[in-house]
């Protein structure tokens, strides 16, 4: 029998569903089995994918398996629009070109620093469901010049103990710890000494001391590095929250917890195929500004309720070769009032270097 839209076919041995769909040019196999029981009677219907020899199958003619092909095709850039990214940390290799401006205001003052720097990731290995990142930083700039003063160059001296830092990041894209803490203490204690003997003088050795303290009596690097503003910033698109078309998550920089709410959209680049993801976020936080100023004070003291709370926006743009599976481009501003007069802008600019 033979209609407009279909034709009957009797099963040979050795047909397949995945056969025939090749044979007659369709992309999908699973439609043909579809088509069928759309088409035949309910009696007729395949409850399974298994054909039997001898048993009619109905197949769609040329025309049809062209609009079906056409219909499946639009389908999977729809499905591709609603989640257009699947990134995985063991993608995660190369180096940034990173630049962090940051300006704060009080009342008429302003005052603005620029800091630029390399970052090098590495994937290591995953290790019980935790991915580890090596992370390095390098070629450091303050105001774009080389750090000049007795104290930047004792800063970056004591930050050379710290790299490379192996980062502990959660299959969520959320960073959890350090690996080879006992490794930088190592360090650390070995380039003391010669730290010690060429920066000298009161602020010098309050600084030491304070690296010291934080690196072998209270392991705040690992805080530090949870916080880090550009680090979780490059992983915002691997987070799963982030896949959805509204989320929330936190950022603990400026010293205080502070709980962005964010719209995320994506768009993909029709030319190169990049996907083009934007996020707007607002501050969202119940506490006063003189709560998170100054948490201490602000127990058990009914006036602060009444205080105004803080006010604060988010805008980023994150550029995602989905070739190599990494972003290379990326643009961040980081903007909240606490007072009427007292605010902090942080403006973050990652750019993929070629590697």
């Amino acid at each position: 029998m033979q209609t407009k839209d279909y034709i009957s076919y009797k099963v040979k041995s050795g047909d397949t569903l995945k056969s025939l769909a090749l044979r007659i040019g369709l992309n999908n196999y699973k439609q043909l089995r579809l088509f069928h029981n759309k088409v035949c009677l309910e009696i007729e219907h395949l409850k399974t994918e298994e054909l039997i020899k001898g048993q009619v199958l109905y197949v769609p003619d040329a025309q049809i398996v062209n609009l079906i092909n056409k219909n499946n095709k639009n389908e999977t850039i729809e499905k591709e629009n609603a989640h257009p990214f699947r990134l995985q940390l063991q993608t995660l290799n190369a180096s940034y070109a990173i630049e962090i401006i940051k300006e704060d205001r009080t009342g008429d003052t302003k005052t603005k620093n620029a800091i630029a720097y390399t970052l090098d990731l590495q994937f290591l290995e995953n290790d019980k469901n935790l991915n580890i990142l090596k992370i390095d930083k390098t070629n450091f700039l303050i105001n774009k010049k080389q750090p000049a003063t007795k104290m930047q160059q004792l800063a970056l001296q004591c930050s050379k103990s710290y790299y490379p830092i192996h980062l502990l990041v959660n299959k969520n894209g959320e960073i959890v710890g350090i690996q080879n803490t006992s490794e930088i203490k190592e360090r650390w204690l070995k380039n003391k000494a010669s730290i010690n003997e060429f920066f000298t003088g009161h602020y010098a050795e309050k600084y030491i001391s304070t690296i010291n303290y934080k690196l072998l009596k209270s392991n705040q690097l690992e805080d530090v590095l949870k916080n880090d503003l550009v680090l979780n910033t490059i992983l915002l698109p691997y987070k799963r929250a982030n896949r959805t078309i509204e989320t929330t998550f936190n950022s603990t920089f400026f010293k205080h917890n502070i709980n962005f709410k964010i719209t995320q959209n994506s768009e993909r680049d029709k030319i190169n195929q990049d996907i083009i993801l934007t996020q707007e976020g607002f501050v969202d936080d119940p506490r006063s500004y003189k709560e998170l100023l100054d948490p201490e004070s602000a127990v058990n003291n009914p006036f602060f309720v009444k205080l105004k709370k803080i006010e604060g926006v988010l805008n980023n743009t994150f550029t995602i070769n989905m070739e190599r599976g990494i972003s290379k481009n990326i643009s961040a501003l980081y903007k909240v009032d606490y007072t009427p007069i007292k605010s902090k802008e942080t403006t973050v600019t990652i750019n993929l270097v070629n590697n």
